[in-house]
Formats: C-alpha cells, sequence, structure tokens
C-alpha cells in the first residue's frame, strides 16, 4: 500500500508541475499580446512616431498587369463538312467559298459559317477555276476538264484534254487556260493551251517549257504567266501569241503563282524560295527564303504576300521591308491551299478536312 501512495504522489507532483508551466506560458502569452495590443492603438494615432523590430511596415508592390491570353489571329471561322483533305479553294464574285477534297466540292456562306451547295462525284481534282459567270472548272487525274453549274449542283460538260491536266486558271473573256502534257503533231508536249469555254475546244497552244506546267496566273494586261518542273516562269502575251519573257533565278520545280495587287508576280518553288518579278523587265526584285519548301502563296487587297511553309505555318510578308508576321493556321495536318476573300480576310484549306477563315490585321 506504501509503494502504491508513494506513485500517485510523483504522478500528482508532476500534474503540479506541469499546471504551473502552463499558468507560466499563458501569463507570458497576455503580457505580449498586451504590448501588441498598446502598439497597435500608438500606430493608429500617430503611425510615424512609432516603429517596432518585430513588426514590419507593409511595402507597396507595383500593380501587376494582367496578360491577356494570347489569341491565334487566324482562327475566327471553321467550316467543316469535308470527309477528305482540303486541296483547293477559290472565291466567287459574290463572296462565298468554293472548295474541294478531291471527290467532292461544297459552295459556303461566308455570313454563317454554312455549307450551301454540294455536288459529288469530281474525282480526284486538284485545281479549281471559275469563269466569269460563276460556272466552275475543275480537272482530273484521267484527263478530264469538267464544267459545273454551282446552282444547279450538275456538271454542265465534260472535255477530253487529250493529256494530262496540271493547273488550270480563268481568263478576263471568258477563255481558261490550261498547263499540262498534250498531244500534238509531233507527240506529247509540255504546253500553255488557250480554250473556249463554250466550244471546249483549244484555240492557241504555246510549247516552250522543258517540264510539267504546274501553275498558272493571268496577268492584269492580256498576259499569262505559266510555272514549270524546268525551273522557269514564262511569260505569254496572249494578244501577240507568243512568249515574251522566260524568268530564270529558281533552282527546283516552280510549283506555285499568285499575281499581287500592284502588278508584280510571285513564284514559289522547291528550292524553299519564293521570288517576286518585275514582269515588265524580267527582273527578280525580292527573295525570301524558307526552311522548308513552300506549299501555298496568295496576296491580301492591301498588297502584302501570303505564303506557307511548313506544316502549318503562314506568314503575312510586307514585300517592301521584307518583314513577315509569323501565324500559326490552327490547322492540325498539314495545309494544302490558300487564297484570301473579296473583304480581305486569310483563308486555308488543309488535309485535316477542314477550311479556316480569319482577319490578318498587325
Amino acid at each position: 500500500m506504501r509503494e502504491v501512495l508513494v506513485v500517485l504522489f510523483d504522478k500528482i507532483t508532476d500534474q503540479s508541475k506541469s499546471i504551473n508551466e502552463l499558468k507560466e506560458r499563458l501569463e507570458k502569452q497576455e503580457l505580449r499580446n498586451s504590448e501588441n495590443d498598446k502598439l497597435i492603438e500608438k500606430l493608429k494615432s500617430n503611425p510615424s512616431s512609432a516603429s517596432s523590430p518585430n513588426i514590419a511596415s507593409p511595402v507597396a508592390q507595383p500593380e501587376r498587369k494582367q496578360t491577356p491570353p494570347k489569341k491565334n489571329p487566324f482562327q475566327t471561322l471553321i467550316l467543316t463538312g469535308h470527309k477528305k483533305g482540303v486541296e483547293v479553294v477559290v472565291r466567287l464574285d459574290d463572296g462565298r467559298l468554293v472548295s474541294c477534297d478531291g471527290d467532292e466540292i461544297r459552295a459556303w456562306n461566308l455570313k454563317t459559317g454554312q455549307c450551301v451547295k454540294i455536288i459529288s462525284g469530281t474525282y480526284g481534282v486538284k485545281s479549281m477555276a471559275v469563269l466569269p459567270d460563276g460556272r466552275l472548272l475543275t480537272h482530273n487525274q484521267i484527263g478530264l476538264i469538267d464544267m459545273w453549274d454551282l446552282e444547279r449542283q450538275e456538271n454542265i460538260k465534260s472535255i477530253s484534254s487529250k493529256g494530262v491536266v496540271y493547273s488550270i486558271t480563268t481568263l478576263k473573256n471568258g477563255q481558261f487556260a490550261t498547263g499540262g502534257n498534250f498531244a500534238g503533231a509531233i507527240g506529247f508536249q509540255d504546253k500553255v493551251c488557250i480554250w473556249n469555254a463554250e466550244e471546249g475546244e483549244v484555240i492557241n497552244a504555246y510549247p516552250g517549257h522543258g517540264g510539267p506546267i504546274l501553275a498558272l496566273s493571268a496577268l492584269q494586261d492580256n498576259r499569262l504567266a505559266s510555272a514549270s518542273a524546268d525551273k522557269t516562269v514564262r511569260i505569254w502575251n496572249l494578244e501577240k501569241k507568243h512568249c515574251d519573257k522566260v524568268l530564270n533565278g529558281h533552282t527546283g520545280s516552280v510549283n506555285l503563282l499568285t499575281t499581287l495587287p500592284n502588278g508584280l508576280l510571285a513564284s514559289g518553288s522547291e528550292d524553299k524560295t519564293v521570288r517576286i518579278w518585275n514582269v515588265d523587265n524580267g527582273v527578280s526584285i525580292r527573295v525570301l527564303t524558307f526552311k522548308l519548301s513552300v506549299w501555298g502563296v496568295s496576296s491580301l487587297v492591301d498588297g502584302r504576300l501570303i505564303t506557307g511553309s511548313g506544316r502549318n505555318t503562314v506568314h503575312a510578308w510586307d514585300i517592301e521591308s521584307r518583314t513577315a508576321i509569323k501565324i500559326n493556321s490552327g490547322h492540325e495536318a498539314e495545309v494544302r491551299t490558300l487564297t484570301t476573300t473579296l473583304d480581305g480576310r486569310l483563308v486555308s484549306g488543309g488535309k485535316d478536312t477542314t477550311i479556316r477563315v480569319a482577319g490578318v490585321t498587325e
């Protein structure tokens, strides 16, 4: 019994010590609280007369400007509906866009973003052109040139090209031009052919290129530019029916052409350059160099050149200063074609089956 009492006494003694220690801590904490209260009251009444090493005065921080998230300046309207990659997009005079994925033509209302017409069964179309009256021209892989009535959504006429067509464009007088390899008096030749659209017959043929003619662009004065795998661009005088000039400078196949609003001509090549030409004297006045082959060229209404190079990158160039705005097109796969709308927006068609329309204002 004595041993039990000794143990209980020791426990009581320990608890008393713990209680005394807690009382001392509580008294010290109350003293600190009282001192802090007095200091706070003093600071409130006269902030400049009191200071404490234990309380730091707040330091004014500069206001941080909130940086808004970066917007993609390219992507404003996405047109969907094609089941395959978009190969070509052209515009109509009424503001609509027309696109083709090889096997299907679609017309788009840009105000609503809706597809308003569909023509199926075009069979491997790689390029397309629009006649002044709105009829469409396409060429396919089996040598046919087809004329389409978009409003009635039907094929008006199929013309045998008697060869292989690589490029097609329309002329102001209602005629159209094709570039390709066609049968002639001395066998097949690479040549530019001028066609009567109503009769479906060749009016004039211009041989001279030493390779497939991959792009055509009508100039402003009844001349026509043609680009070829032979690394040259030729300027044809359709009135005098001969070649005015041969533009040399590219070291690879020339696949792309576009006429700029100021009358200059831009050509894109597999040599990873775009050349700007004065077509009157045949001089290359600018050379734009890229890391990858160029897959598209077009122009904005303000005169800037649009180029596509790489997987989905587009540049808007000021030709005089050779400076460019780099734009990510937003496509998830390779971009195949570029054009512009009547109100100056940029259009791209991609292998991801979409068409994207946006303004470029910078």
